[in-house]
């Protein structure tokens, strides 16, 4: 028979197989890349920029893919980690940062942007330049790595939720969020990185997507979940006719925000501001 004479529990559970597939995708991708290639290390090496993030004070100032830092208002830097804690406890003060890059060595100024961050439970006003360092992979023990992929799936899930939330009520910032432009943008510089890298972002984006499926709007697994929902409170079925007023209304609303998130990409594309 159709999927609407199915029942109830069953409708439900075939719409959250899809978002729990995508989620379970990442985490089995995370694993793959855990066991492969190993985890991050806090050991890490010399900071390297890895990726330059758009319209962020370090691509302002002309950071690029490669380059080392070397220090911090003349003091030496030796870590990623003692890097990123100067950065974060500087924010909207100039930072006098001694790069190198090709062997030659030069020195810029950077104003690290104040964001808020969840820090411990609780949300701190933070410095960011903008930047993703390069990461140093071990190998570790299966169940650490599991561990490790079990943490990077729950912790996304919750940074994405969080950041939707921001962006509802106002906190977080539509900058932030990208359409296939983005996307296509930063799946082209993380390809420069390696298949490590995209396998990494891959997993990822499978974990926001099947987060972002479970939101409550209709047209997306989430509303449809709703929707089963409020019948199994109502104790009957939504009429045909409420259900394409629900559906178009859903349909609406998806359409607005990618128009809004596309004009933007559009922006970011002439302005010079996608990830590079």
């Amino acid at each position: 028979g159709s999927f609407q004479s199915k029942p109830l529990h069953a409708r439900f559970l075939t719409v959250l197989a899809g978002p729990v597939a995508s989620v379970l995708f990442g985490f089995i991708l995370f694993v793959v890349i855990g066991v492969t290639a190993g985890i991050p290390s806090l050991d890490d090496p010399t900071p390297q920029v890895r990726m330059v993030m758009p319209d962020s004070p370090a691509q302002a100032a002309g950071l690029r893919t490669g380059d080392i830092l070397r220090a911090i208002n003349g003091e030496p830097v030796k870590t990623t980690e003692q890097a990123g804690e100067i950065i974060r406890a500087n924010a909207n003060k100039p930072l006098r940062l001694t790069m190198e890059r090709d062997g030659e060595t030069f020195t810029i100024t950077i104003t690290p942007r104040e964001v808020d961050a969840e820090i411990d439970g609780q949300t701190r006003k933070i410095g960011q330049i903008g930047v993703m360092w390069h990461v140093m992979r071990k190998k570790e023990p299966f169940p650490k790595v599991l561990a490790h992929a079990g943490l990077m799936t729950v912790g996304m899930s919750f940074a994405i939720v969080d950041g939707l939330r921001r962006l509802i009520f106002g906190q977080g910032n539509i900058h932030e969020v990208g359409s296939v432009i983005s996307i296509a943008s930063a799946t082209n510089a993380t390809a420069k990185l390696g298949l490590v890298e995209v396998a990494d972002f891959a997993a990822k984006f499978s974990v926001m997507l099947g987060i972002i499926n479970l939101l409550p709007i209709p047209v997306l697994d989430g509303g449809y979940l709703l929707i089963f929902t409020l019948e199994a409170l109502r104790r009957r079925k939504l009429s045909p006719e409420a259900m394409a007023r629900v559906q178009m209304a859903g349909f609406v609303i998806v359409l607005m925000i990618f128009l809004a998130v596309f004009s933007l990409d559009i922006y970011k594309l002439i302005t010079g501001k996608l990830i590079r």
